[in-house]
């Protein structure tokens, strides 16, 4: 991985395990990624400046590479809806069931 002059890794942003190691619990992982979508958002600008178009070039390119995109509305109103839902928990004193499959967590979150 190039790093840049900070010794940082240039453009590589990672959360959960990837960043701090095997540790936490869903709720650490939630923050780590709402941390690691701020500090790509305050890079913009930086991408911006290298003659990069920002965000939407980004999206351009996950579309081109059929790439599924899963927004924070996305996982709020559609993930964790189902997730903590009645009638998805298994008792009523479980705070949530959590989806086992990639294929789960599409469908919930495309709802």
């Amino acid at each position: 991985v190039p790093l840049n002059i900070d010794g940082n890794a240039a453009s590589v942003y990672v959360t959960g395990w990837l960043k701090r190691g095997p540790s936490g619990i869903i709720g650490t992982n939630l923050m780590d990624a709402k941390e690691t979508v701020s500090s790509i958002l305050q890079d913009i600008p930086i991408f911006e400046q290298k003659n990069k178009r920002g965000k939407e070039a980004l999206y351009e390119k996950f579309h081109s590479q059929k790439t599924t995109v899963v927004t924070w509305d996305d996982y709020q109103n559609g993930i964790n809806a189902t997730e903590t839902s009645l009638e998805q928990r298994r008792h009523s004193s479980q705070p949530r069931n959590k989806l086992q499959s990639y294929d789960e967590l599409l469908r919930a979150a495309k709802k």
